[in-house]
């Protein structure tokens, strides 16, 4: 790690101290802003137009939870010998301070019960800012995939009271939440570990003055028990794979988007994509698409199909646009084989792994992987 941060000059001059870079807080608001994902939104209930807008959760007003583990401290910020708080961008001062005309916004704790559930009742909608306590390491490790319980409890009051209820994940992995309750909810939007800026972004993108573009990086299981589930490798075991309750590269926005024309060539640099993009809705928006590449068969747990890059354009309504993306050969190589090579005290020759683990003749490792 030393001879990496030197190579990239890290360690050519002195330190000139510690603090905030504040050139770099605009950056971070875009980061934010380009990755949050609407995962549901069946009634229409974002964007916030208008009404009595009550915020409350404990994400809604915290630094750790935005931040997440190895932040400030490596359990996260105020855990450990570091109390170092940054400033941070927090969704329920964001809302407050960006609320348009016609919105009106109030925040509660969670351990205000009684009072929360009255305002609640009051409020046209609800936003309830979610997510898992900062940690690192085995700390992190949530087995069931599931929020802390007292937070499932205020999610099921908060929908007691029949209003709408619109969740806000902050979390690095996917959250199995109760069915019941994941079906009720009128929005469920993943914030990730939005950062510093977080908080403004995902002002913006509630009160619809952004989109959202970003898509699930990973596939979202239905239940704990598909941990692991991927969409670019074959089922283990006989039968059909299971359906994720999203698949990677799942995302909607307030608009809608679609591709035609999609052509692919082959060049020494790799392979040139490209396709019309066109929004065919009534608002502005990013449209975001990802581009697999099918692999040849290559054993029963390598990849199948692979995100290898994605054509995306900030369109107006009706607006149609070519994009074209190249993608670097690099990323379209797959190992033909499993190579068991000879180690420091192996007594056996390297040889090579059949596609079904039975073993094949001995061969020489494959000095490069094939190109798909």
């Amino acid at each position: 790690m030393l001879t990496f941060k030197a190579r990239l000059g890290l360690l050519d001059g002195p330190l000139a101290g510690s603090g905030e870079l504040g050139d770099h807080r605009e950056l971070a608001r875009r980061a934010a802003a380009a990755s949050l994902t609407l995962l549901e939104n069946p009634r229409g209930t974002l964007p916030l137009q208008g009404g009595r807008v009550l915020v409350t959760g404990p994400a809604m007003d915290s630094a750790a939870l935005q931040l997440g583990g190895w932040s400030v401290n490596w359990q996260g910020v105020g855990r450990g010998n570091v109390n170092d708080v940054p400033r941070v961008s927090t969704l329920a001062v964001a809302l407050k301070a960006g609320a348009p005309a016609g919105v009106t916004v109030s925040a509660l704790p969670e351990s205000k019960r009684p009072a929360l559930l009255t305002a609640a009742k009051q409020a046209d909608t609800v936003i309830v800012a979610l997510g898992e306590p900062p940690a690192a390491e085995w700390e992190a490790n949530n087995p069931g995939l599931s929020l802390p319980a007292e937070q499932v409890t205020l999610l099921r009051d908060l929908m007691g009271t029949g209003k709408p209820v619109v969740a806000v994940l902050m979390a690095g992995r996917p959250i199995v939440l109760p069915a019941d309750l994941r079906d009720e909810l009128a929005a469920l939007v993943m914030a990730y570990l939005p950062g510093s800026e977080g908080g403004a972004a995902l002002a913006d993108a509630l009160y619809g003055r952004a989109g959202f573009p970003g898509r699930l990086p990973f596939t979202w299981p239905d239940t704990a028990a598909q941990a692991g589930l991927t969409a670019d490798r074959p089922p283990e075991g006989a039968g059909e794979a299971p359906q994720p309750l999203y698949p990677l590269g799942h995302g909607l926005d307030y608009t809608t988007f679609a591709a035609r024309g999609l052509t692919a060539t082959a060049s020494a640099a790799g392979v040139t994509v490209s396709a019309e993009l066109s929004n065919t809705g009534s608002r502005a928006g990013t449209a975001t698409f990802l581009v697999r590449a099918g692999l040849p068969p290559g054993g029963a747990l390598q990849a199948v199909a692979r995100p290898v890059a994605a054509l995306q354009a900030a369109l107006k309504a009706g607006e149609t646009r070519r994009v074209t993306v190249t993608v670097p050969g690099e990323r379209l190589q797959s190992w033909g084989a499993m190579c068991l090579g000879r180690a420091a005290g192996n007594p056996w020759p390297a040889r090579t792994a059949s596609r079904w683990g039975t073993p094949a003749p001995r061969s020489p490792c494959p000095e490069r992987p094939l190109a798909a």
